[in-house]
């Protein structure tokens, strides 16, 4: 409850902050809002007008601790992004790898790919797919060319099938557990979709880029996903570090 004494009628609104630990921390970037006017008179008797204020402003707090504050579980996790793709035509794995080195360095997303498997201190397709698929929040099938296309004298990858090991797990698990699949298309894309990841989420480059960037990053807070990458931290100190000389030039 809020006692607020209003000096004159008119109408009233009133900004609520969630405060916590763990905003202040800065581990969650908990926003304020702003609750709806409400018309006060100044006749009225104090208890009528802090009851006022209450009716306002609990359901708003209350919902600012469900949703960012009731703990680790209720806060937006960043996805793990698991990328499928055949590495048959050694063309196209080049251009996975491109998309991928992208996804990671420029939006600073957590991307799990088969060219992860030799940094492993197992190196062992199975366990490395098995795990893959377990983390995975959102996972991502990459349509290649059909068979025999866009044929190529650049070494395939020495880790063959993974793409096939990985369906196979995604079949056991995905209607036991909540994936979100969707599949990605270059424009030279025109071999089959899989039946594992066939799904209403299909997004074709570059012509949907927007929608894709924007659909995996709906879970970060925009701060967040900012500081994912080391631009970005650069860009959030940066205007952290001006916005203090303009609050308190002195640096007190």
């Amino acid at each position: 409850m809020y006692d607020y004494k209003p000096t004159s009628s008119g109408s009233y609104y009133f900004i609520v902050n969630v405060l916590h630990d763990r905003c202040i921390r800065g581990e969650v970037e908990c926003q304020s809002v702003k609750s709806p006017e409400v018309y006060i008179a100044v006749m009225l008797h104090l208890y009528i007008v802090i009851i006022i204020a209450s009716v306002i402003v609990a359901p708003v707090a209350f919902l600012f601790y469900r949703r960012y504050c009731k703990g680790p579980s209720e806060i937006p996790q960043p996805p793990k992004v698991l990328v499928i793709y055949s590495s048959a035509n050694s063309v196209h794995a080049k251009c996975v790898v491109s998309l991928v080195d992208y996804l990671r360095s420029e939006c600073g997303f957590d991307v799990l790919y088969d060219g992860d498997i030799t940094k492993t201190s197992h190196s062992d397709p199975y366990f490395w797919a098995e795990d893959a698929i377990r983390q995975a929040s959102d996972i991502i099938y990459i349509v290649g060319p059909t068979e025999n296309e866009f044929e190529s004298s650049f070494p395939t990858s020495a880790l063959h099938d993974v793409d096939k090991l990985l369906l196979y797990f995604l079949k056991v698990v995905r209607p036991l557990q909540n994936k979100n699949v969707m599949n990605v298309f270059f424009e030279h894309s025109n071999g089959p979709v899989p039946d594992e990841t066939k799904c209403d989420r299909n997004y074709h480059l570059l012509r949907d880029w927007q929608a894709l960037i924007a659909y995996l990053s709906r879970n970060l807070l925009p701060k967040k996903q900012i500081m994912r990458t080391e631009i970005g931290k650069r860009l959030i100190e940066d205007l952290t570090r001006v916005k203090k000389l303009f609050i308190d030039p002195s640096g007190a």
